[in-house]
């Protein structure tokens, strides 16, 4: 059996935005390097033991939690739920075991 072209436009559409949902933490350590290697050129600028460094790693740590956040809970927003499959809808528990809600 075939899905319509729509259910597969929309599948391929949900595995991409949870790929990306999934590379939120790359964005996390993108932010704390680029924090890192702006804070040791703002040190050798100013002749500082490590002042900038410090600080700017201690202010991307928020920043970036919050960017890795906002991006994964906007993909996960933007995931259409798929319609319950009738092989899905017929599974049913092994005999003798019920369902406990």
């Amino acid at each position: 059996m075939q899905q319509p072209k729509h259910s597969q436009q929309t599948r391929i559409r949900n595995l991409s935005l949870a790929g990306v949902a999934g590379l939120a933490g790359l964005v996390s350590v993108i932010i704390t390097f680029v924090a890192l290697f702006a804070g040791l050129w703002l040190d050798s600028r100013t002749q500082q033991d490590g002042t900038f460094t410090v600080i700017a790693l201690v202010v991307s740590v928020p920043v970036s939690l919050f960017t890795m956040l906002k991006l994964v809970i906007e993909m996960v927003r933007r995931i259409v739920p798929q319609p319950a499959t009738p092989r899905a809808l017929m599974q049913h528990t092994p005999q003798g075991e019920e369902d406990v809600l």
